[in-house]
């Protein structure tokens, strides 16, 4: 009589451990648990859980410069600059800028944009601030 309990009360603490293992990998994703619900019957053997998750989105705004006779980007919190690369046809970032690239004396623009790939706007910023032939800016209003 006495195992039988002793099984049940380990039994119980395994499905328990494993349960908040499992929970805590769900949580170890880009999520959230929201609601959980646990019914234990009086024997103790089934356990049922629901579990509701949710998203995490990033609502951030993070400050760049824009500096576009160079068609660059700057984060000046992490000095990251992204810049697109030619020859591998891709947006990169660097903390230093190709020798071929300079902003040092170029007008630049503050630009907010929601996540890390600000560059995903880049059509836009370039036709907001565009560079004449002459090579002013012609800077259309929002």
């Amino acid at each position: 009589m006495a195992c039988r309990w002793i099984n049940e009360i380990i039994n119980f603490a395994m499905k328990k451990f494993l349960l908040l293992l499992s929970i805590a990998g769900l949580t170890s994703l880009d999520s959230e648990l929201l609601a959980q619900e646990i019914i234990d019957t009086s024997a103790g053997t089934r356990i049922t859980t629901r579990v509701t998750r949710k998203t995490t989105s990033y609502n951030t705004r993070t400050r760049y410069f824009y500096y576009p006779e160079a068609n660059v980007y700057q984060n000046p919190v992490s000095g990251e600059y992204w810049y697109y690369d030619a020859p591998s046809r891709q947006w990169t970032a660097n903390a230093q800028l190709p020798s071929a690239i300079v902003v040092d004396q170029t007008p630049k623009y503050t630009i907010y944009y929601t996540g890390a790939d600000v560059y995903r706007q880049n059509g836009l910023h370039q036709k907001k601030y565009k560079v004449k032939k002459n090579g002013n800016l012609k800077v259309k209003p929002d």
